[in-house]
C-alpha cells in the first residue's frame, strides 16, 4: 500500500515532561469560539489497544484531509488535501487500509452517507455503497467512531491551538516558535489543518515530546519550492523559483531588463549635466564598474583641467575620444550587482544546506556510499540494490542484485509475469545508477560503478498533442537515440519495446535493435538491460546470432514464481536463468485480476485453435442475450417491490441481483 502520509512529529511518551508538549497548558480563552469548546459535547468512549491509531478525518467538497496520532510510536502523521469520490471513496479505503486506526473523529457536519462509509470502514474494513440508507444510528457516536461538534473542525480554531503548541525544539520567542511551527505544517491545506486540529482537541493529551523528521519528502518538498528546475534545465544553471524572494526577484528583473535600465539612466543624467554636453552613454568596466562616458566637447588639445570638472561629477580618467565619470547612480547600479553576488552566494548556501538534506535522508533510508570508478572500467555491481521509492509504498522489498562488465554479458534479457517486479528492477537499476553521478547515497549493500555518460531509457511513453507524435513514435525515437548515441559507458534500459505495433513487427524491431548491440565491438557494447514478453526471443535469437557470440553478451533472466492453490504468485526475485520461456500465464493472471472465468475459457479455446491452425468454433451460448435477460428480469422485480413495503430480506435480494448484472455468477 502506498504510503500516503508523511511524517510530521514524533516523539517517545515515556520522556520526562521537560521535553514534551504539554497540550493541557493551552489558553482556550484565545480563540474566538472558546465558548463553543467544551469537552463534554464529544461523549468519548475509547476504544483501548496496546497501540492505540487516532485517526481523524474531514471531507468536504470533494476533498479529504486527515490527521492519525500513533500511541506507540508517539507519532503524528498528516494527509494533504486530495481529490476524493463520493462514488467510490479509492482514497479513504486506502488510507483505512494503510493507517488501520482504532479510533476515528470525524465532524457531526458530515453527509450522513460518508458517516456510514467510516463506520463500514472502522468496524469491518470493506464499503458496502449498497446498503441500506442511513438512518440515525449513524450520526451517533460509537466505541469506535467519534463524532465531534462542528465547532473543532473550524478553520481559525484548529489553526490557532496547532499555533499554540508548546513544541520542545521550538524558539521560546513568541513570533519565531510561531514561524517555527509554520514550518512544519503547511497551513495552505486548509482540511488537513481543521482535521490535525480536531485531533489535538480529541486527544487532549498532557506528554507528547516533538521531534522533527527531515523525511525524503521533506527534502524533496523544500528543494521543489526553492529550485526551478525547467527554468535551470533550459539555463544550464541554478534557477530559484519566482515568488521565493521577493528581493531576489526584484534584482533579476533589474538584471533582465537591465538595457532599458541604462537608457532610462542614461537620459536622468543627460539631463543634469551642462547644456554644451549633448551625449553621454552609460558603460561597465571590469574592476570599476559602472560609469557615465562623455565625448570630448571640446577638442583634445583645447581641453583644461577646469574642463574635466563638472558639478555632481566625479572625473576618472579619459582615453582618446572620451572622459569618464562616476555618478550617484553609478555608483547604485555597481551596489545593485554587489547585492546580487550576494544573493548567489546565499542561494549557494541553500543548495549546500539541500545536501545535507542527502546526507540526513540517506541514514532515515539506510543507504551506503558507492564506490565510483573512473570510466575506463566500464563495470556495474551492485549487491541487493533496492529501488527507493518503491520500498517505501510497501510492507516488505525484495532486494535484488545487478552485475555487468566487458567480461561479464552486458545485455540482460529479463522475461516475466505482468506485476512480477521487471520494470521495479530495471528502475531500481537506473535510479541507483543516476543517484551515484549526483553524489548521493544509494539503496544497496554494496555499489560498485564506473562514470557513465548517458543513461538512455525506453520504459513509458505518453501521448501528447502537443509532440504530434504516437506513443510508438515516441518509444521509436527513443530507441533511435539510445541505438545511435550509446556508449561502453552507458546505461541502456529497455522496457517492453515492440507493444505498440504488431506483434510480429515488434519482435521483429526488438530483434534487430538487440542484433545491432551485440555486433558492436566490446569496446562499444553499453550495459543494457531489456524486459520483454515476447517468449519466442531466445530461440530466434540463436537462428540470427552465431552462438558463441550470443553466450559471451546476453544472459537471460526471469522473474522467480510459485503457484499456491492454483494461483500464482510472484516471488519479485530475479534469477538466473530461463523459466518457461515459451508459456504464457496471461489467462491465469486475467481470471486472478477479475476476469469473468467464461472469458478466459473462451480466450483458451481461441489461442488452442490458433496454435494448431484450426478454425475458430464459434460459441454454442448466447451471453449478450442473457445479460439483456438479467437486465430486465431485474427491473421487472424493483418495479413489482416499489408497489409493496420493500423489506430488508427483498432489498438484500434486488442488491444481490445488481451485483449479479454487475458479476454475473454464471461467470465465475
Amino acid at each position: 500500500m502506498m504510503k500516503i502520509f508523511y511524517i510530521l512529529m514524533s516523539g517517545d511518551l515515556s520522556t520526562s515532561a521537560t521535553c514534551s508538549i504539554d497540550f493541557s497548558s493551552v489558553d482556550y480563552s484565545k480563540y474566538s469560539d472558546a465558548n463553543n469548546i467544551n469537552k463534554s459535547h464529544c461523549d468519548i468512549t475509547l476504544n483501548t489497544d496496546d497501540a492505540d491509531i487516532f485517526l481523524s478525518i474531514y471531507w468536504k467538497n470533494g476533498m479529504l484531509g486527515a490527521a492519525s496520532y500513533n500511541t506507540q510510536l508517539s507519532e503524528v502523521q498528516v494527509l494533504h488535501d486530495i481529490i476524493e469520490s463520493n462514488l467510490d471513496f479509492k482514497m479513504l479505503n486506502a488510507l483505512f487500509m494503510q493507517v488501520r486506526p482504532v479510533n476515528i473523529i470525524v465532524c457531526s457536519l458530515q453527509d450522513g452517507h460518508f458517516l456510514k462509509i467510516i463506520k463500514q470502514l472502522a468496524h469491518s474494513g470493506e464499503i458496502n455503497i449498497y446498503s441500506s440508507p442511513t438512518n440515525i444510528d449513524d450520526y451517533k457516536s460509537d466505541e469506535k467512531v467519534h463524532i465531534l461538534p462542528k465547532q473543532f473542525f473550524k478553520f481559525k480554531t484548529c489553526e490557532q491551538l496547532i499555533l499554540s503548541m508548546s513544541l520542545a525544539s521550538a524558539p521560546k520567542n513568541e513570533k519565531s516558535r510561531k514561524l517555527y511551527i509554520r514550518s512544519l505544517v503547511d497551513f495552505t491545506q486548509e482540511l488537513a489543518v481543521c482535521a490535525l486540529g480536531a485531533l489535538l482537541h480529541f486527544l487532549d493529551t498532557p506528554l507528547i515530546k516533538e521531534t522533527l523528521k527531515d523525511s525524503l519528502y521533506t527534502m524533496v518538498n523544500s528543494m521543489s519550492c526553492i529550485i526551478d528546475f525547467e527554468k535551470s534545465t533550459i539555463q544550464d544553471r541554478f534557477v530559484v523559483k519566482s515568488g521565493f524572494i521577493p528581493e531576489l526577484d526584484e534584482k533579476k528583473s533589474k538584471i533582465e531588463n537591465i538595457s532599458e535600465l541604462l537608457d532610462e539612466i542614461t537620459l536622468k543624467e543627460l539631463q543634469d549635466l551642462p547644456s554644451y554636453i549633448n551625449e553621454c552613454s552609460i558603460c561597465k568596466m571590469p574592476e570599476i564598474g559602472f560609469l557615465l562616458c562623455l565625448p570630448f566637447w571640446k577638442p583634445f588639445n583645447a581641453m583644461t583641467e577646469n574642463d574635466y570638472k563638472i558639478q555632481n561629477l566625479e572625473f576618472k580618467f579619459h582615453l582618446t575620444d572620451n572622459v569618464y565619470y562616476k555618478t550617484s547612480r553609478c555608483y547604485g547600479l555597481y551596489s545593485t550587482c554587489i547585492l546580487m553576488f550576494i544573493w548567489f552566494l546565499l542561494l549557494a548556501y541553500i543548495l549546500e544546506i539541500s545536501l545535507i538534506g542527502f546526507a540526513d535522508v540517506a541514514k532515515d533510508l539506510k543507504l551506503i556510499k558507492p564506490n565510483v570508478l573512473p570510466k575506463e572500467h566500464c563495470i556495474i555491481n551492485i549487491i541487493n540494490g533496492r529501488h527507493i521509492l518503491q520500498e517505501k509504498y510497501v510492507d516488505k522489498f525484495v532486494p535484488n542484485s545487478y552485475h555487468s562488465s566487458k567480461t561479464n554479458q552486458s545485455i540482460k534479457i529479463i522475461t516475466g509475469f505482468n506485476s512480477s517486479g521487471k520494470s521495479i528492477y530495471l528502475k531500481q537499476v537506473a535510479l541507483i545508477s543516476y543517484l551515484c553521478h549526483i553524489g548521493c547515497y544509494v539503496p544497496a549493500e554494496h555499489t560498485e560503478i564506473s562514470i557513465l555518460d548517458h543513461i538512455h531509457t525506453r520504459i513509458q511513453s505518453t501521448e501528447s498533442v502537443s509532440s504530434l507524435m504516437s506513443a510508438f513514435m515516441v518509444d521509436l525515437k527513443q530507441m533511435s537515440v539510445a541505438l545511435n548515441e550509446s556508449t561502453c559507458r552507458s546505461l541502456v534500459i529497455i522496457d517492453e519495446f515492440g507493444k505498440g505495433t504488431s506483434e510480429i513487427n515488434g519482435i521483429a524491431l526488438l530483434l534487430s535493435s538487440i542484433s545491432h548491440f551485440v555486433h558492436r565491438p566490446l569496446h562499444l557494447l553499453p550495459h543494457i538491460i531489456i524486459s520483454t514478453h515476447f517468449h519466442s526471443l531466445p530461440h530466434l535469437l540463436q537462428q540470427i546470432i552465431n552462438k558463441d557470440i550470443l553466450n559471451d553478451n546476453i544472459k537471460y533472466l526471469s522473474m522467480s514464481y510459485t503457484i499456491e492453490c492454483s494461483k500464482i504468485v510472484c516471488l519479485y526475485r530475479v534469477i538466473d536463468q530461463i523459466k518457461n520461456q515459451n508459456m504464457s500465464m496471461a489467462h491465469t493472471i486475467a481470471e486472478q485480476n477479475g476476469l469473468p472465468t467464461s472469458i478466459v475459457e473462451r480466450a483458451t479455446e481461441v489461442l488452442l485453435s490458433i496454435q494448431q491452425n484450426e478454425c475458430i468454433s464459434p460459441m454454442t451460448e448466447n451471453l449478450r442475450y442473457k445479460l439483456f435477460y438479467r437486465r430486465k428480469h431485474f427491473i421487472e422485480k424493483a418495479l413489482e417491490l416499489m408497489q409493496n413495503k420493500i423489506t430488508d430480506g427483498a432489498f438484500k435480494g434486488l442488491v444481490d441481483d445488481m451485483e449479479n448484472i454487475r458479476y454475473p455468477k454464471m461467470f465465475k
